[in-house]
């Protein structure tokens, strides 16, 4: 059966440094040597420098520990033959990754699981607020309308109020 080629990239809910990546082709094709992995940040510049090698040895899922913080991408993977000449390429996969974000607002879920009375502090809950607003329209703007530029904006916002946490929270 001819390869039917196909993968995603999503956030890896344990580690905040590492990403998922998973090869969902279906089908096989014996020339297959390699593949390769593009992200794309939101101006079109390649993560990295240079592709992501996601060799077939790793088995289906490859899960990099690269991330220094969240972005918004588009994903594009290449399978090539043993001398590096693509035999097929996916494009179009858009993402954002978030579990920096996720992190933070998570820790600041806890604070005020220990001391509830935070949320009396006007500032704190509207910045609370705010911040889960911002995370959830960086993954909207991806879901909804496919935009990575959008989603990177939000990021962006996000990682200001995370920046500025000592005013904020």
């Amino acid at each position: 059966m001819a390869l039917s080629p196909s993968f995603t990239v999503g956030n890896n809910a344990s580690v905040t440094s590492t990403f998922l990546v998973t090869d969902t082709s279906t089908g096989s094709d014996i020339a297959i040597a390699n593949r390769l992995l593009y992200l794309y940040d939101y101006s079109n510049v390649l993560f990295t420098g240079s592709p992501i090698q996601f060799p077939l040895s790793a088995g289906l899922t490859l899960s990099p520990a690269i991330l220094t913080q969240d972005f918004a991408f588009a994903a594009t993977m290449v399978w090539t033959d043993s001398g590096g000449n693509p035999l097929y390429t996916v494009s179009g996969q858009l993402g954002v990754f978030t579990g920096f974000l996720e992190s933070f607002i998570y820790g600041l879920t806890q604070q005020i699981a220990a001391n509830s009375s935070i949320l009396n502090d006007t500032l704190f809950s509207k910045n609370w607020g705010d911040l889960r607003n911002l995370i959830d329209s960086a993954n909207q703007a991806i879901s909804i309308v496919g935009s990575v530029y959008n989603s990177q904006s939000m990021v962006i916002l996000a990682q200001k109020s995370i920046t500025n946490s000592n005013y904020n929270f």
